[in-house]
């Protein structure tokens, strides 16, 4: 019996709402009710209010977040779960599509239209529809992305829309105003660089669908090549050629009309886009009169990439509105043009430039690049403040296939180790070929698709060891060939929420799917490969990921993965395709049913079941907590330096979001090296007064002062200390023994000695709380601090210079605090001022006493600040899935409770100690973390406080789990034991600190386990005896 033609197609436009309903409500009740990690805060913060965020912007993001969380009136802290929902909604729509693109292809295959196909196939389409569309639902990235604030869950829903489209406008090939389609997706692929510039991967789908629907003859190797040939061309085009000309024709004209014309800023820019209108208008007048309609159709869709890319206006518009975030400060077209380029980031050769270790030609060691211009208001002219700059280098170090550039000297060693290259040695072809295909093609991306359709070992981030990271079958025997032992017994490890088992199931069912759709309608699958391979491999070669990134990339491939759910749901057909040949007529129908309950238990479910707990963000809060818990540490009007972006973002948010300690300042060392940011300190922000800088602007713009050196050459002031007034007075004097001119003709300064002292304003200082009135009599009457880095020509960088400007204006008058986590505080982002730092809740306070200990800690302010304000995000439910970057975090606050602890047992106030180290031991659970050195430190202090009993209970469980780790480092085969000695070494000098920790408070157990010790010990030298050949 056949169903009617309007029952088959709404079941199926039904069937597909009902995908997108589950898929948004399974990641709203998964996503975490604020803002998670890394840039989700800094865009929540400059979507609601429309800022600008970092290079190249997100301009349509932003404003549809706007609209979305402004629409209803929901409480500050909810804005950020909002975001999420967006997210969440962005994903359930990407499954919907999913859906109904596997059912277009399951009803192609079947050859017939809605209403001519019989029960039973139709059955077995929408079964395939459910299996596939579920099983990427409940997939590990697509998962991650749905639930987060970022953009790549709606730049994957734009990217995939594109591909819906191509189909849908291919269904109806030669039918009158079908080319709507192609217009759609015109205006898709324009506001997709206001997402992310994922979408305009979807163009040689697009092409490939148009080939194979004009290209009647049978599909050849050639021809195949061709059309991919004209696919890429036609996406270098739209990416290469017409978003950048769009940009750049923008602040050129601009920058003619101001200057050589004499006419106010921004006059170019307006009348060149009424040119372009009226260019556009003509052309489509004159096509239709003709009756030309390729030419009609191209001027329209270049209309409406046009139209679509106009979205970018927002980022100049609120620019010039001079938000609290504006990075980069595109406020003019020619600033937008630099930002949307990306150029502070630098680039990496991806088809020809110089090796990893390639040397410039000292000959002529620079290629001048492109000027810079910034619009001067007092003047009414764009300036010339910078020039694009790269290096020339000799000619044997550049190579066809790059990998690794030299723009990238920490990941050196790494490539080496897996290229095996000595040191010094160019590499070749061959060995970046190899590098390409086994890291970056291997590790870097099938290693992810196999964690998604395989089985993930555990979310450890993975450098090559054969225990972190990888992906796995949950098949023992297959796992341990490839990775040596996989059932580690510390519960760390064993219990990792992140170790899902899916046995290849789903992997399985795709390449079913992949040979079934091949066999029955090749040019759909040559068309859907293209589509998976140009978002999965083709953004792998576009990337060009080092060795080894800050955290997993995973989350780039996303677009492919969801591709492969297309063959996954095609696998379900394929099999009741090939089973129905067995069974009668009258029971396909129950076959297909069956064979779609069996996949969709055998997949989606069990992905499900095994990525639920680690895909559950409902009860973490770890970004708000961190930036409530850094903003609190602050004294009021108090300046907080921070690193990275786990302790700026959140920061960030606090503030922008939820109105959270507004007198802060947040200065980030990073971006502290660009002019445009250094100008923004100088301004107020909302209760944060402005900073005090005297420099002017000019010594900062562009590569001014990026590395600022010594003068030794007839200066006598070289071996003098000077107080910082007169030093930074002798820096803006630009007298000739202070300065050097450049290669563009500018000057950069030059140090006149690296000895400086401040003054210290004693009566300040203890007025705005700096000091205690106790500590009053111990100042210093001025601090003395070196700067420079030897290794370096005694040179400072920008950021320090300008925070040496801000320096000879303090009065003492507001608190400067330096962040103890993010990117961490190595000694040149302390700008020498180690020794005057004592810890004080998340931070590192500057104070007029000579400490000269990092772990000197004010424990009364920090037990105030921990019992009072702080927030744990959820560490102490073992429910909450605390991810690695989660887990790194709270080692930043067990060590501030730690350091805190013992300044109050120096203090003799055992009370507060004992109640600060059972807070840290109850918010942060120490079964539910790798015992590291902080951990160690707890159990020494919990010994401290005179809490023997719970002290040796923590003792005895981490002697426990660091031993279960070592005898797993110790079981694995000769062939992986380069990949865990290492990890083994760690655990040994742990257990022997632990050892340190309890040898004064519990002699029977130090005796029994230091005993322990030894025979670990013998056994690391037989065991990794190579260990000791190389030392």
């Amino acid at each position: 019996m056949k169903l009617v033609l309007s029952s088959q197609k709404n079941i199926n436009i039904l069937a597909g709402w009902l995908m997108f309903a589950i898929g948004s409500l399974v990641y709203i009740l998964t996503t975490e009710p604020t803002t998670p990690l890394w840039d989700c805060p800094e865009y929540t913060a400059t979507a609601v209010k429309l800022e600008v965020g970092h290079p190249p912007g997100a301009p349509l993001y932003q404003m549809m977040g706007a609209v979305i969380t402004n629409m209803f009136h929901v409480d500050p802290s909810n804005i950020a779960f909002m975001m999420n929902v967006f997210a969440c909604l962005s994903g359930g729509v990407a499954i919907m599509l999913l859906f109904w693109i596997i059912t277009y292809f399951a009803k192609r295959i079947a050859g017939k239209q809605w209403g001519e196909i019989s029960s039973s196939t139709f059955i077995a389409i929408i079964g395939s529809g459910i299996v596939g569309s579920a099983a990427i639902l409940f997939s590990d990235t697509f998962w991650f992305n749905a639930t987060e604030s970022e953009v790549y869950s709606l730049a994957n829903t734009f990217t995939v829309l594109v591909f819906y489209c191509a189909i849908r406008w291919a269904d109806g090939f030669g039918k009158e105003r079908n080319n709507k389609w192609l217009v759609l997706i015109a205006l898709i692929l324009g506001l997709a660089p206001g997402v992310h510039f994922m979408a305009l991967l979807g163009i040689p789908s697009v092409v490939m669908i148009y080939y194979f629907k004009t290209e009647e003859k049978k599909i050849t190797a050639k021809r195949f090549i061709i059309a991919n040939l004209v696919a890429a061309g036609i996406l270098v085009a739209v990416f290469g050629l017409i978003f950048p000309f769009l940009i750049n024709s923008f602040g050129w004209v601009d920058i003619v009309a101001v200057n050589t014309f004499g006419a106010p800023f921004h006059t170019g820019t307006i009348l060149w886009a009424i040119l372009l209108t009226a260019i556009c208008v003509f052309s489509l007048w004159f096509s239709r009169k003709k009756g030309w309609i390729a030419l009609n159709t191209t001027v329209l869709a270049l209309m409406f990439i046009v139209i679509g890319f106009s979205c970018y206006l927002m980022i100049p518009i609120r620019s010039n509105a001079n938000t609290p975030i504006n990075e980069n400060n595109p406020s003019t077209a020619a600033g937008l043009d630099y930002y949307f380029s990306r150029e502070q980031y630098g680039s990496s050769p991806l088809l020809y430039g110089p090796s990893y270790n390639a040397r410039p030609d000292m000959s002529d060691p620079y290629i001048i690049g492109s000027p810079i211009y910034e619009p001067n208001k007092e003047t009414g002219k764009y300036e010339i403040v910078d020039h694009g700059l790269s290096i020339r280098y000799l000619p044997q170090y550049m190579m066809v296939f790059p990998r690794v550039s030299n723009d990238m000297p920490q990941y050196a060693k790494n490539y080496r180790a897996l290229t095996g290259l000595k040191e010094g040695e160019i590499p070749s072809f061959g060995d970046n070929l190899y590098y390409f295909l086994s890291y970056q093609l291997g590790y870097m991306n099938m290693r992810y698709f196999l964690w998604n359709f395989s089985g993930r070992q555990n979310d450890y981030q993975g450098n090559s060891e054969p225990y972190k990271g990888n992906w796995i079958t949950g098949i023992k025997p297959l796992d341990e060939w490839r990775l040596g032992p996989q059932d580690p017994q510390a519960d760390y490890m064993k219990d990792n929420m992140a170790h899902n088992k899916y046995y290849m199931l789903p992997l399985i069912l795709g390449l079913i799917g992949l040979y079934f759709h091949f066999k029955r309608n090749d040019k759909d699958a040559y068309a859907t490969l293209l589509f998976f391979i140009i978002t999965g491999v083709g953004i792998t070669l576009y990337t060009n990921n080092p060795p080894y990134e800050p955290r997993e990339r995973d989350y780039a491939l996303v677009t492919a993965f969801w591709t492969f759910g297309i063959w996954i749901g095609l696998g379900v057909m394929g099999i009741y395709t090939w089973l129905k040949k067995y069974v009668g007529q009258n029971r396909k129908s129950a076959l297909a049913a069956a064979v779609t309950g069996i996949c969709l238990l055998a997949v989606p479910v069990l992905m499900a079941s095994e990525n639920w707990d680690d895909h559950d963000r409902s009860t973490r809060s770890t970004a708000r907590a961190v930036g409530r818990n850094y903003l609190s540490s602050v004294g009021k009007n108090g300046i907080i330096v921070s690193y990275g972006d786990n302790d700026t973002f959140p920061l960030w948010y606090m503030q922008e979001m939820e109105g959270y300690r507004t007198d802060v300042r947040v200065m980030n060392t990073s971006l502290l090296m660009c002019d445009w940011y250094i100008d923004q300190m100088r301004r107020q922000f909302y209760d944060s007064p402005a900073l005090p800088l005297s420099l002017p602007s000019k010594m900062y713009k562009g590569k001014t002062n990026e590395s600022v050196y010594l003068s030794d050459e007839n200066n006598p002031l070289l071996d003098k200390e000077l107080d910082i007034k007169t030093f930074i007075e002798l820096i803006k004097s630009e007298h000739p023994l202070f300065r050097q001119k450049d290669m563009f003709g500018q000057y950069d300064a030059l140090l006149p000695t690296t000895q400086i002292s401040i003054p210290v304003n004693k009566e300040n200082a203890v007025k705005y709380g700096i000091v205690s009135p106790e500590d009053a009599p111990y100042m210093e009457d001025s601090l003395h601090i070196t700067i420079g880095r030897p290794n370096r020509g005694y040179s400072i960088d920008k950021k320090t210079l300008a925070f040496l400007d801000f320096l000879s204006n303090y009065q003492w008058d507001r608190p400067i605090h330096f962040g103890i986590g993010g990117a961490g505080n190595p000694s040149e982002n302390m700008f020498g001022l180690q020794k005057y730092l004592v810890m004080e809740g998340l931070t590192y306070k500057l104070v007029p006493l000579d400490i000269n200990n990092l772990e000197a800690c004010d424990g009364q302010r920090t037990y105030d600040l921990a019992m009072r304000e702080w927030e744990y995000g959820g560490m102490d439910n073992p429910k909450t899935y605390l991810s690695e970057a989660d887990r790194r975090t709270a080692s930043h606050v067990r060590s501030a409770l730690n350091a805190a602890t013992r300044s109050l047992l120096m203090d003799g106030d055992t009370t507060r100690a004992r109640e600060l180290i059972n807070l840290s031991v109850q918010k942060m659970p120490a079964n539910r973390f790798e015992p590291n050195y902080y951990v160690i430190e707890t159990i020494g202090t919990l010994y401290r406080t005179g809490q023997k009993e719970q002290a040796d209970s923590l003792a005895e469980y981490a002697f426990d789990q660091m031993e279960k780790d070592i005898l797993y480092f110790y079981s694995f085969p000769e062939n992986h034991k380069m990949g865990v000695y290492q990890d083994a070494l760690l655990d040994l000098r742990l257990y022997n600190m632990l050892l340190d920790n309890i040898s004064e408070h519990n002699k029977d157990l130090y005796e029994t386990k230091k005993g322990y010790f030894d025979k670990l010990y013998s056994a690391y030298m037989a065991v990794f005896p190579f260990v000791i050949q190389r030392s």
